[in-house]
């Protein structure tokens, strides 16, 4: 067990993370009292470790509690939605927060990069979808037209947007 948790740290730590993730899970302990042994502490860092491409970063903070992150397209930034109704763009390489999009008067509920990575919508319990220039921050539009929160957005063709709302209605 010990030796495949050491094989798994090292597949990980050479970018091969689904090595890494066989490895962790193959020097998962396996008997009674599992969660007493030391070696589950062990077992789920190295599976921590193996489904991360990214070493670990400073701490992220929002001011209200954080709903969601998902990286851009490239893996370079880091784009997270919270309470506070905001959305923070975040340098994964260091942690280091970089933009703060503020707009929503309301929780922030959906976002979503353009697969450019240039532009991000993102939805709210404000009722509305918002377009974002991901480099500068700037808002470039605000849709309104739901009467209940945006729960999901999707960009299926760059010039079309999709949100679907707590009103039952999903609106391109």
């Amino acid at each position: 067990t010990h030796a495949l948790a050491a094989l798994s740290r090292a597949a990980a730590g050479e970018g091969r993370p689904l090595d890494g993730v066989e490895l962790a899970l193959a020097a998962w302990p396996r008997r009674e009292g599992l969660f007493e042994t030391p070696m589950l502490g062990d077992a789920i860092q190295n599976l921590s470790l193996a489904f991360s491409e990214h070493p670990p970063i400073s701490v992220m903070d929002h001011e209200g509690a954080v709903l969601g992150a998902v990286y851009s397209p490239g893996g370079k930034r880091i784009l997270s939605w919270s309470t506070d109704e905001t959305l923070r763009l975040w340098d994964a390489a260091t942690g280091k927060e970089t933009l703060t999009l503020a707009g929503h008067e309301a929780v922030v509920t959906a976002v979503l990069w353009s697969s450019d990575g240039k532009r991000i919508a993102s939805g709210g319990a404000d009722r509305t979808l918002r377009i974002w220039n991901a480099e500068t921050g700037k808002l470039i539009r605000t849709l309104n037209g739901h009467l209940d929160t945006v729960w999901s957005v999707t960009w299926p063709k760059e010039a079309c947007l999709v949100s679907a709302s707590g009103d039952g209605t999903v609106k391109t």
